[in-house]
């Protein structure tokens, strides 16, 4: 008698896949802005693409970018066949509408990525998880593919609400405050996920995201 063999199962996701047509710069922003680091480089066997069904006699090449958790993106590139330059569909189009990346230092890193010409698209909003308070923004990367920049709150810069649960502490402006002197070294701590919002995703340490909830900066 044969074992019985386990059903079809999801084990995890491996990594999204970025393209670009100009892998210079959209490494200068993963690995150089950003933190990751080059984990391989590989030309695609145009072949072994086509029998996947993907484009015919295609020329690409990519290099996987790791996170300092061991999370990785695939930056890829096509020299042939050239498809558009940039991804500008709106928050309501079909498809993946971000990639949500885990950090530190968040509002050091805004002013660093502002400063290489990729500003925020709008405030930085905290939410409550599971896994405790959290600070999201979003900016748009150098192929305009969004990304959802979280940071997890520290004990200490949290206050008590009228309620008596901990909250990021206020700023001005409705954003919250964040030491920046956390900055030094890796930015990127981990890849949550790719999706329209980070309060769709559930992952380690945040738990079920689909929890999350606006908190109040007042």
């Amino acid at each position: 008698m044969h074992p019985e063999r386990a059903g079809p199962a999801l084990r995890g996701v491996l990594h999204p896949v970025v393209i670009t047509p100009d892998l210079p710069r959209a490494l200068a922003f993963y690995r150089d802005l950003l933190g990751f680091r080059v984990h391989a480089e590989m030309t695609h066997d145009p072949v072994a693409l086509a029998r996947l069904g993907g484009p015919r006699d295609a020329r690409a090449s990519a290099v996987i970018l790791r996170a300092p958790d061991g999370s990785e993106i695939e930056i890829a590139s096509f020299a042939a066949p050239r498809g558009k330059p940039r991804s500008d569909s709106g928050w309501p189009d079909a498809g993946i509408r971000s990639i949500t990346f885990v950090v530190d230092g968040l509002d050091a890193l805004l002013v660093r990525l502002a400063a290489a010409g990729h500003p925020a698209l709008g405030e930085t909003v905290p939410f409550d998880v599971d896994g405790g308070p959290v600070r999201v923004a979003y900016a748009r990367g150098p192929d305009g593919v969004v990304l959802t920049l979280l940071e997890h709150v520290p004990a200490n810069e949290r206050t008590l609400s009228p309620h008596g649960a901990r909250q990021p502490a206020a700023c001005p402006g409705g954003t919250t405050a964040n030491s920046t002197s956390r900055s030094s070294g890796k930015t990127v701590r981990n890849l949550v996920g790719a999706g329209l919002a980070t309060s769709t995703f559930s992952a380690p340490p945040a738990k079920a995201m689909l929890s999350a909830r606006p908190t109040s900066a007042a």
